[in-house]
């Protein structure tokens, strides 16, 4: 029975892990990527460059065969079994490294419940596949198995193009510690170099999958990033030349600092001895007294392709700042690899300190190894149970559902769009609807799938408007351009915190509609404010905070509520529904209590409401000064009806007062009466020839005037 035992664990290393990945599985697509990779395996189509072509090509066939569940289940499913399938090929990794059984399969799971695995295990995405074609190509490496341990590591730097930096590792580990035998003479040096010419091209097949791309992309799928046209313009796909390189992200606000490299190295660490018990990692070190060679080059190989693929990776991802709040990405997903490779030393190093310190008694390491197991399966379980998390789905679904037919829907959040398009192409819901999609200054894909939107003329005259007195980056003012093409339909633009800043210039031509802002070219339209509160009604994202969510991207989602509560809020502040803007701010603090802003309002709504209903007493009382306080708080929430009304009484009671009448002006600016503003800007210089706010006040109005 003994001799079983090893195959029985090995079916257990595959077996438990997936049942766990199973129960703990999204059932609909979550941030960042899911909604977007189950849609190019179910329409064999082209994700975001590098386009991941052997991944969709797989799970094109996976989700067509496999009969039960949704389209997005069955793509999550597929990265709960290679999430299961790593599990098991580390198990064998660590076998053939001579770990004892108990010692791999423990190590293995707990590789299998780590926060980070687990996670990417459980919703469609890369990179549980991409760490399988990486250790699929260990095992074979450290089973001497070269010519496929090299097609292996081309089939994963065809996904994930930084493991292609692997190649000279693993050359070095065959031919120049193991084959250390080769002459250094002139037949030697033709062995050598018939080598690198045999291995680099086993090594260059791996990267057939980029040719079923390409005729794939010939064809226009449905899903088709980027519409790549003809052998140049697949390389230029395939290179990521849209986002600036191979790896990097182009971005001008993301810059690479050696202050964020090191700041990377502090993340990567810290997240290694929280998800690996602390202690854990430190047995790796036991790796470096083994003192069978062949053990000794086996070790070093993990080592410096893990010391390799570390430096590399974290210097690439240099250019964001892992702690910034403005942050978008999970940057723990790229530690995958890292943690893979890290188990596959640590087996070494336990094995080599149970050998010398615990020789008869392995059973103590065993008993440690199944403690933390247990320990982090508990903690880990509560956190990452996802069977019922449908928030991301709901967002979506919020969003959509208040919107008016044959909508045009514009949005930067790639995790709402893809959403959506599932909803669109995959539930058949919403299908009226145009949603476009800017992900970068350079990206143009919109154009190709929404022709009749972008091939229409330009409303040079709202451009103009919006753009006085402002300058427009490239991104602006291509996106404002498209909305100008097409203002006789109902455009919306989805809200967040990125957003707020980006589409701030096409202030006052946009208003908040529920977790979108309204694009409203006639500034005279009248707002529905009932309409505005309606929207929020029947949502069915309720009673959640920021804090709830583990997943960085939904926390992201939980924020856009926030903002939405908030912005609907000041409209209502602005309309002089105090109560109304009160409820909306609470709402917004409830769900992001950190924002210190919303609760400076609150109180300033406070404050107007405490003087608003002391209002008639104070002009009885002829309180010139707490009216004018009143005015101002008016003014500060953009109710420009009430602040123009109290300034009135103000200026009755004290007629001297420059400053009341500059007030005065500039409310009755904001509500469009010019000739008013006018007379009050001269009246209150005329009282103070120094008032420069009068003054500038005076001359901004003749500018628009063309006076």
């Amino acid at each position: 029975m003994r001799k079983y035992v090893p195959y029985i664990l090995g079916i257990l290393a595959f077996v438990l892990p997936l049942a766990l990945y199973v129960r703990t599985l999204f059932p609909t697509y979550v941030p960042i990527d899911s909604a977007e990779f189950a849609l190019c395996t179910h329409f064999w189509g082209l994700c975001h460059p590098p386009g991941f072509p052997l991944y969709v090509f797989l799970g094109k066939i996976f989700t067509t065969v496999w009969p039960w569940g949704s389209v997005i289940y069955r793509a999550n499913l597929f990265s709960a079994i290679f999430g299961a399938l790593i599990i098991l090929m580390v198990y064998l990794t660590l076998k053939s490294l001579k770990v004892d059984s108990k010692i791999a399969i423990l190590l293995s799971l707990i590789l299998a419940v780590s926060a980070t695995f687990w996670e990417f295990s459980i919703s469609a995405d890369v990179f549980t596949f991409g760490a399988f074609l990486v250790a699929g190509s260990f095992y074979l490496a450290i089973n001497q198995k070269r010519t496929a341990a090299f097609f292996l590591l081309g089939l994963s730097a065809s996904h994930f193009y930084i493991t292609g930096v692997l190649w000279p590792v693993f050359y070095w580990y065959f031919y120049k510690i193991e084959v250390s035998n080769v002459s250094k003479e002139s037949k030697g040096a033709k062995a050598w170099f018939l080598s690198v010419i045999i291995y680099g091209f086993v090594f260059a097949l791996g990267f057939f999958p980029q040719i079923l791309m390409f005729f794939r992309a010939e064809q226009n799928p449905e899903i088709n990033w980027g519409h790549p046209s003809g052998l140049v313009g697949f390389i230029d796909y395939v290179r990521r030349k849209e986002f600036g390189s191979g790896f990097l992200i182009s971005n001008p606000v993301l810059t690479f600092h050696l202050a964020k490299f090191f700041k990377h190295f502090y993340f990567y660490f810290r997240e290694t001895i929280l998800e690996f018990a602390a202690v854990l990692p430190l047995f790796m070190l036991g790796g470096f007294f083994v003192n069978d060679k062949g053990a000794k080059r086996k070790f070093w190989l993990i080592l410096s392709s893990l010391a390799f693929l570390v430096f590399i990776q974290l210097f690439l991802l240099s250019t964001i700042d892992p702690g910034g709040d403005d942050n978008p990405f999970q940057i723990n997903k790229f530690y995958i690899n890292f943690f893979v490779l890290m188990i596959l030393a640590l087996g070494v190093g336990i094995s080599e300190v149970k050998r010398r310190f615990f020789e008869g008694s392995e059973g103590v390491v065993a008993l440690f190894l199944g403690i933390i197991l247990l320990l982090y399966l508990a903690v880990n379980f509560r956190t990452h149970d996802f069977s019922q998390n449908r928030f991301t789905e709901n967002f979506v679904l919020d969003g959509l559902s208040t919107l008016p037919g044959g909508s045009l829907i514009i949005t930067v959040d790639h995790p709402f769009y893809f959403g959506s398009l599932y909803e669109q192409k995959v539930n058949g819901k919403f299908t009226d609807a145009t949603m476009l999609y800017f992900p970068n200054e350079k990206n143009r894909d919109s154009q190709n799938y929404h022709p009749e939107v972008f091939n229409r003329a330009e409303d040079t005259e709202f451009v103009e408007k919006v753009k006085e007195g402002k300058s427009l980056g490239a991104a602006e003012a291509y996106v404002l351009s498209t909305i100008s093409k097409n203002l006789d339909k109902p455009i919306y633009i989805v809200q967040g915190s990125f957003e707020d800043s980006f589409f701030r210039y096409l202030k006052p031509y946009i208003e908040p509609y529920g977790l979108f802002w309204r694009v409203k070219p006639n500034l005279s339209e009248k707002t529905d404010k009932a309409r505005a509160i309606e929207v929020f009604n029947n949502l069915r994202n309720r009673d959640f905070k920021k804090s709830d969510f583990e997943i960085r991207q939904q926390g992201f989602e939980a924020v856009t509520y926030a903002i939405s509560y908030h912005s609907t809020g000041a409209l209502l502040g602005s309309l002089g529904d105090i109560d109304g803007a009160q409820a909306m701010f609470k709402k917004s603090l409830a769900i992001d209590g950190t924002v210190t802003s919303v609760r400076d309002e609150l109180d300033l709504l406070e404050k107007i409401e405490t003087l608003s209903r002391d209002k008639d007493k104070l002009i009885a009382e002829k309180n010139d000064m707490r009216l004018g306080e009143l005015g101002n708080f008016y003014f500060s929430i953009g109710d420009y009806k009430d602040s123009v009304e109290i300034f009135e009484h103000a200026i009755t009671i004290n007629q001297n007062s420059a400053q009341f009448y500059n007030n005065a002006a500039s409310s009755y600016a904001n509500l469009g009466q010019m000739d008013k503003a006018q007379s009050y800007y001269k009246e209150a210089l005329a009282l103070d020839p120094k008032l420069d706010l009068a003054r500038q006040g005076l001359e901004n109005l003749q500018l628009v005037n063309g006076q």
